[in-house]
């Protein structure tokens, strides 16, 4: 897909008609992806952004349960305000032209979303037109149709991955939010929800053909759970979309705080010096018993469990040593048996005696075959353990595994345990005295007001983290209802095949499920084997160092990030602020490519928390190479004229921003590359 062209009426900031072309051009057979907007900030480059997402997705753009009221207030507020209220605009209107490939075929969509503002109501209309200059007309539906296909066109999720600003890559790089952008991409990106989605349709095959449809039926129980298993993706995706903005809302209050703190620090050097000093300590302290706290989660999802029980343990393990004895003993005697009838073979027959030269006679040749078996079974220890006592019998290579996570967890876990509980014990008494020094600390008449609003902020704060730790349980427990309701969907559909075992179809049906199951596990574990390469590439190379991680490791199931750096995992935390932000966009980057998904990129003021070692990476290791367009709105203090040299080759085009502040508008002018 390219973006080639995006058309602005009265939207925002621009007052008026605005369209710019943003179709890369090659030069000497070179590629040009980057296509460059700069200007001061408030002067309309996130509006272009959000025009554009405005534009494929409508309410959506705003989230996922919006209010048509508020939807409608949105548009109404957009709607361009000049200097003059009397020549105020009634209507706005925001359009594409788009190059992409549909059902096969190369096509060019124009998209003009428009709406016009009627006694106080919002009155929307959405057009598509196949062709640049509206003139074929397709029949594209009534309006939900309509919105449907422009969400095939870029699916949100991947708009989520590829449409990005600075904020969310602070975000990304400051919180857990990158495992729920993962699980939303992977599936999305990598077709894993159409073979979901496949699997409910199958269910409804399953449903409607099954000859019993009562409502206490298998098949009603079916739709049923089908039912849940939408409505409990519908909340996750819900709960992920409130705890997104709980924690840009986060991100917000922090730098509010660290603001604060600044001022503090510039009004009373004594207070200020006391101040940073026990804050820094206190920040210390919270990072480490983070750590303790996360050290004590990874135990607790290991071994820790079976090391509070260890007479159970113990019991275990002597059960797998007595059965390890007993099949050794059955074993031997197996062999035992099949030698002896091997000899008896051998001495009973007529051609040993020839060969030994010996002549015996029956009597003779029995007492032999007796005294030999006896001999041999004196050899062999025979089992007196109980067959019925033998209730395990685990493989030898599990019962070796098993012994050792017991032998583990009855000495290595309890002792790891102990000293990481007495390490976050000693931390949190700590931080707790210097929370305690903190509060004590006498602030003057003049410090006051702003302590005051430190503290307001800091409770604010603490009541923003407890919103996002309830969000993250109400998450885990819809994840928790997802993963017992696809355990019941396969139990359902068994049954079901179980009882209609004489129709044909219905056995297809079901086998077709058992194979879509395990076709997603195994292309969710090819994809992301493949990402984990990609991502350790990319990554390294945007920060300049060929060895700084080894290796990225991305759980298939909670899609968490672990970085291994000779042969050791290391915590994300130990990453500098400008490697976090260069890993967020290394996993942006090397989803889109393993995606294969020729989309383009949009990226928003990506480089104002970086350093400028970390932003000449941006600009000549990703925006050259990130896709084949690359939209970059960038203030002229983020793109100098040093990094606008190095950008060039790179470049299309360039537009730069200028805002009127007497006709209350931003004027858009390109400039010659």
């Amino acid at each position: 897909m390219i973006i080639r062209e995006v058309e602005l009426s009265n939207f925002g900031i621009y007052g008026g008609n605005e369209s710019f072309d943003l179709t890369p051009v090659p030069l000497n057979g070179l590629s040009r992806p980057v296509v460059l907007f700069s200007g001061k900030n408030g002067v309309g480059k996130t509006t272009i952004v959000e025009a554009i997402r405005l534009c494929l997705y409508g309410p959506l753009s705003l989230g996922n349960r919006v209010s048509r009221m508020a939807y409608e207030r949105y548009l109404a507020e957009r709607i361009h305000k000049p200097s003059n209220p009397a020549q105020r605009p009634t209507s706005a209107k925001v359009g594409l032209v788009l190059n992409c490939v549909s059902v096969g075929q190369r096509q060019t969509y124009r998209i003009e979303r428009k709406w016009d503002l009627v006694q106080n109501r919002v009155k929307e209309k959405v057009d598509i037109w196949i062709g640049q200059d509206r003139q074929k007309s397709t029949d594209f539906g009534d309006a939900a149709q309509k919105e449907s296909f422009l969400r095939e066109l870029m699916p949100l999720q991947a708009a989520n991955v590829l449409f990005l600003d600075g904020e969310r890559l602070q975000l990304l790089a400051e919180d857990g939010t990158v495992s729920n952008l993962l699980t939303d991409a992977v599936e999305t990106l990598f077709g894993i929800n159409l073979v979901k989605q496949l699997q409910r349709d199958l269910d409804v095959y399953l449903s409607r053909k099954s000859d019993n449809n009562s409502e206490t039926s298998p098949q009603a129980r079916l739709q049923e759970l089908d039912r849940r298993a939408v409505d409990l993706e519908s909340n996750r995706s819900d709960l992920r979309s409130k705890q997104q903005a709980n924690r840009r809302a986060i991100a917000s209050k922090k730098r509010a705080l660290v603001n604060q703190e600044q001022q503090i620090a510039s009004e009373g050097k004594w207070f200020a010096e006391q101040l940073n000093a026990l804050r820094m300590t206190h920040q210390r302290l919270e990072a480490e018993i983070e750590i303790q706290h996360h050290q004590v989660q990874e135990m607790t999802s290991g071994l820790l469990p079976f090391a509070i029980a260890p007479e159970m343990c113990r019991r275990v393990a002597t059960r797998l040593r007595l059965e390890e004895e007993y099949e050794r003993a059955m074993a031997s005697q197996q062999v035992l048996e099949e030698q002896l009838e091997r000899i008896r073979d051998e001495v009973a027959s007529p051609q040993f005696w020839a060969d030994v030269g010996m002549a015996v006679n029956e009597s003779a040749t029995q007492e032999i075959l007796l005294r030999l078996e006896a001999i041999l079974r004196q050899s062999v220890t025979a089992s007196d353990i109980d067959p019925a006592q033998v209730i395990l019998r685990v493989s030898d290579q599990d019962r070796q595994m098993l012994l050792t996570w017991i032998g583990q967890s009855l000495t290595d876990v309890p002792q790891r345990f102990c000293q990481v509980v007495n390490r976050l014990s000693a931390l949190e008494t700590e931080f707790e005295r210097i929370g305690k020094e903190l509060d004590l600390i006498p602030a003057d008449e003049t410090l006051k007001p702003l302590v005051e609003t430190l503290h307001q902020y800091t409770q604010e704060l603490g009541g923003l983290q407890q919103i996002d730790q309830d969000l993250t349980e109400q998450i885990r427990h819809v994840e928790y209802e997802l993963e017992q309701t696809g355990y019941e969907l396969r139990r359902v559909r068994q049954q079901i095949a179980e009882k209609e075992y004489h129709n044909q179809r219905i056995q297809l049906a079901t086998k077709t499920q058992l194979v879509l199951e395990e076709y997603v596990r195994e292309l969710t574990r090819e994809k992301i084997a493949l990402l984990e390469k990609a991502l350790t590439v990319r990554f390294n190379e945007l920060c300049h160092k060929e060895s700084l991680v080894e290796t990225i490791r991305i759980d298939p199931e909670s899609y968490s990030i672990t970085l291994y750096r000779q042969g050791q995992p290391f915590e994300w935390a130990f990453l500098s602020a400008g490697e976090k932000q260069l890993l967020a966009v290394a996993i942006t980057w090397a989803l889109r490519e393993v995606s294969g998904l020729p989309l383009p990129i949009i990226i928003d003021t990506p480089l104002a928390r970086l350093d400028s070692d970390h932003r000449l990476s941006m600009v000549q290791d990703y925006f050259p190479r990130a896709s084949h367009q690359v939209i970059v709105f960038a203030t002229d203090t983020e793109i100098d004229e040093q990094m606008l040299s190095r950008l060039t080759p790179a470049i299309s085009r360039i537009y730069q921003l200028d805002y009127d502040p007497d006709q209350s508008k931003t004027n858009l002018k390109e400039v010659v590359v």
